[in-house]
């Protein structure tokens, strides 16, 4: 066939045709091959692939997780930190608040005691 290209000859169409079905015989057992599912205990690399990223997903999911609980934690801690000086300064304005009318009605009883005498 190559022979009759150089020589400038049109090749046989015979060969042509055996040649145009080899070609395609061999690209079919290609495709086929690489279409065909993997043998048992072979796992196919985009399978292998896919489940690679589904476990870097779940990873970064349970990171999330930890870091969201560590903060909730975090935020619970310092809101009851917040709730129990506030209730400190309550408890401390109504200690001031007793400590005061108890020294007013001091003044007052000294006031009616030395006007009474």
């Amino acid at each position: 066939m190559e022979q009759a290209m150089r020589t400038g000859q049109q090749p046989p169409q015979v060969d042509v045709e055996s040649r145009v079905a080899e070609l395609i015989a061999q690209y079919t057992e290609e495709v086929m091959a690489a279409l065909m599912p993997p043998p048992e205990g072979e796992v196919d690399p985009l399978v292998e692939l896919r489940s690679k990223e589904l476990d870097i997903k779940a990873m970064d999911m349970m990171r999330k997780a930890d870091e969201f609980s560590e903060r909730l934690s975090f935020e619970t801690q310092r809101e009851d930190e917040r709730q129990d000086i506030t209730r400190e300064k309550i408890d401390s304005q109504e200690d001031i608040a007793l400590l005061r009318a108890e020294v007013n009605r001091e003044r007052i009883n000294q006031g009616t005691a030395g006007r009474g005498e």
